[in-house]
């Protein structure tokens, strides 16, 4: 296997009786061999030279001053430049994660299809009657874009370790095509998986592809919220002389304020009060303040006369949910009181 233009030089030892020629035969799938057929004259200032993209057998034929003739060929060669690509017109490589859910998160295994196409190739154009070298080696590698973390390296493809499973033979015994896949662990938990694939040619031809950043995001966190509140100067276990402020703090890494349940009820108002609208407060982004990266606060008022029942929930974009928030220590009739 060669990756660029190879330049062929033919000998004979002749003994006692001399040369009297050297012609040649180049045999493609295309040409079969007849040794009755057309040979060329091989010119030894020049040699034969076979360029890129060329799959053959080469048959010598030489000839003494005495008639006697021997023919020899070549195991066959390949000459081929060009890299292992993907199917159709995709980005050399195929990788394509199993589908995610509608906000293009996971929160479990996640699996990953890859396909590898070495491609034909005849006179430097993509060809379905042109030639190849044929695969050689696959490996992989998952690694988090952000930190540069590896989490895992693999060898999908390997002749040298005679692992083939998953590829396809031509009649000559090339491996024409791999396809298989793997699975990116949940534990790996990051918006910023990238899937490495390289694939190598007998040739030598070298080819690396990977997903984009944000197309294997993994979350299993299940979002933390607490609540707390400004007045815990409690009589008879619930009730409350004054208003109550209650500060809420979810920490999630892929918050969306929309995803806030809220359920709190207000019974037994006095005549003429008004509830605060919870709901709005909570599902507006803007009502709350970035402490950090995954960190969100927010105060809502309880400021009408009433007996409270406080239940409030959060589902993350990877669809993990808390079903009720946690109070903080101290914290008096957190989700029941007057």
């Amino acid at each position: 296997f060669h990756d660029a233009a190879i330049n062929i030089k033919l000998s004979a030892d002749f003994d006692i009786s001399g040369k009297q020629s050297i012609a040649y035969q180049i045999v493609t799938p295309a040409v079969e061999y007849d040794e009755d057929g057309e040979w060329t004259e091989y010119n030894e200032e020049t040699g034969i030279t076979i360029f890129p993209n060329t799959k053959f057998v080469l048959y010598m034929k030489a000839v003494d001053m005495a008639g006697n003739f021997a023919i020899v060929n070549s195991t066959g060669i390949v000459v081929d430049n060009q890299n292992p690509i993907g199917e159709n017109d995709t980005p050399e490589i195929t990788i394509i994660p199993e589908e995610s859910n509608e906000n293009g998160f996971y929160n479990e295994d996640v699996e990953v299809d890859i396909t590898v196409v070495d491609p034909k190739y005849l006179d430097g154009e993509a060809n379905d009657a042109g030639y190849y070298s044929g695969l050689n080696e696959i490996r992989y590698r998952i690694y988090d874009a952000q930190s540069k973390e590896e989490f895992e390296t693999g060898v999908l493809l390997s002749l040298s370790n005679v692992k083939t499973e998953g590829a396809a033979f031509d009649k000559d015994t090339l491996i024409s095509s791999w396809s298989g896949s793997i699975i990116v662990d949940k534990e790996y938990n990051s918006n910023n998986i990238i899937v490495e694939v390289t694939a190598v040619d007998n040739a030598g031809n070298k080819r690396v592809s990977s997903t984009n950043d944000g197309d294997i995001k993994i979350d299993i966190d299940v979002p933390i919220i607490s609540i707390e509140y400004s007045n815990n100067d409690v009589a008879n276990e619930k009730y409350f002389k004054g208003y109550r402020y209650a500060t809420i703090t979810v920490t999630e890494r892929n918050f969306d304020a929309n995803r806030v349940t809220v359920n709190i009820i207000a019974d037994n108002m006095a005549k003429g009060e008004t509830v605060y609208d919870y709901e709005k407060h909570l599902q507006d982004i803007n009502n709350w303040t970035r402490v950090n990266g995954v960190t969100y606060k927010t105060t809502i008022p309880f400021k009408t006369q009433a007996f409270y029942n406080v239940s409030i929930a959060c589902t993350d974009l990877a669809d993990n949910t808390l079903n009720q928030a946690k109070p903080v220590d101290d914290t008096k009739a957190p989700f029941e009181f007057v």
